[in-house]
């Protein structure tokens, strides 16, 4: 999908949407390339898309890239701070720094925000049990 110049905000809204879905479909399929592909071209639509933020900080991570993923993801949250997922990822990426504190307390914001999760839970759980093992 190339980006139209002369497009209409409804039709930016549609093309941005439609992309935004084939690459969540794309990612849940492990097509990172692809899916990063259209998560970018979706930002170029929408500047503050908080998913397509968020989910490159996904792959980011899910690449081993912990430092990109952060960013991404903070980006993501500065739209939307009230998103338990981004919350929760934003800790696997402090964990995977070696951030144990600020990793805790993204779980706990999502933990916080959605009592119900239990991966921020999981999580939480794996980062105290790092520390412990430090000790």
């Amino acid at each position: 999908m190339t980006r139209d110049p002369g497009a209409s905000p409804p039709e930016q809204a549609f093309h941005a949407a439609r992309s935004y879905n084939e690459a969540l479909a794309f990612h849940q399929r492990g097509n990172l390339d692809a899916a990063e592909k259209l998560y970018r071209q979706v930002l170029k639509l929408k500047p503050d898309h908080f998913g397509s933020l968020h989910l490159l900080g996904v792959i980011a991570s899910q690449r081993g890239d912990h430092a990109a993923a952060l960013d991404q993801i903070d980006a993501a949250i500065r739209i939307n701070g009230n998103d338990a997922d981004a919350f929760n990822n934003r800790g696997i990426a402090l964990k995977e720094l070696k951030r144990p504190r600020e990793a805790l307390a993204s779980f706990d914001r999502a933990i916080a925000l959605r009592p119900a999760h239990p991966d921020a839970y999981t999580n939480r759980g794996n980062a105290l049990n790092g520390q412990t093992k430090r000790s």
